[in-house]
This record gives structure tokens, sequence and C-alpha cells, in this order.
């Protein structure tokens, strides 16, 4: 029986991400404007992962967020969001987990808050649990896409990080 339950929960699962992959690529084919293609894909991503906010932040000299989606409005929002490059040591760190594993996976996100942004972050965003995935163009950090839990904290399942 409990077999069966795992398998039911994997099946589930599979079916949502084909169902986003799905939403995006009906969302790429229907619009030519970028900034409404990027907005549906954090939207998708957001509903699909059942997070409390997803994000998708540039990166250069600095971390902005250019996009948002929050699960209610009672959610804080980032949507303005700016801070240096420097208050996230690990993105200007081609030798970091985030670059050679390909994800930050932080289910206790205040474990991670050894920056002033990143504690700003936790005191007053609420980020509880974070999970960043880079988003590389031609080998170069672009930026990232990023899910977070503001109610509880939260284990991203190895299914959900693949």
């Amino acid at each position: 029986a409990i077999q069966q339950a795992q398998l039911f929960n994997q099946v589930q699962q599979q079916a949502r991400r084909e169902q986003l992959l799905n939403q995006i690529s009906r969302a790429l084919n229907s619009s030519l404007d970028p900034a409404h293609i990027l907005q549906e894909i954090v939207d998708r991503t957001g509903e699909c992962f059942r997070v409390d906010r997803a994000l998708l932040y540039t990166i250069h000299a600095q971390v902005e967020v250019c996009h948002e989606w929050r699960a209610s409005s009672e959610i804080a929002t980032l949507a303005h969001f700016k801070a240096p490059l420097s208050e996230f040591p690990d993105l200007a760190d081609p030798n970091s987990a985030f670059y050679q594993q390909g994800v930050l996976h932080a289910p206790n996100f205040l474990l991670y808050a050894s920056t002033p942004t990143r504690q700003r972050m936790v005191a007053v965003f609420s980020v509880c649990s974070l999970l960043s995935v880079p988003i590389l163009i031609r080998d170069q950090l672009f930026g990232m896409i990023t899910l977070h839990t503001v109610t509880e904290q939260r284990t991203f399942t190895d299914d959900e990080i693949q």
C-alpha cells in the first residue's frame, strides 16, 4: 500500500510537470512579447510547485527581480528588489554548489542568511525555504528562477529539483 501511494504521488508530480511544460509552451507560442512570456513562466512555475512566491532574477553587477508571482496579495512583494552581487557570494563563484550542482536548495533559508541582504530576506520578506536554479545563456549566468515558501519550511523532493 505504501509503494502504491508513493507511485501515485510520483505519477501526480510527473503529470503536474507535463502540464507546466504544456502551459509554458502555449505561452511561448501565443505571444511575441518577451516580458509576457517570462511572466507566464514564473506564474505557471509558482502555481505548479505550490509555493508562496516565484521569482525570476537577472544577475549582472546586481541581482534584480524582473518578474514575480505570489500565491496571495498578503505575501510581501519582492518586485522591486535589487542588491549588489557581492551580497550573494555563491552567485559570483563558479566553484559554488549553485554552479556545480545547478541548484541551491535551502530548506531552512535562515542557515544561508550570511549577508545583510539575505538576513533582510528572512526578516522582512519571511523567506523560510528556497529553491533556486541558474539560467545560463552561452555558459554565462544570466539569472535564476527562485521558489520561496514563507509560511513554513519545505524540503523540495529530488523529483521537484530535477
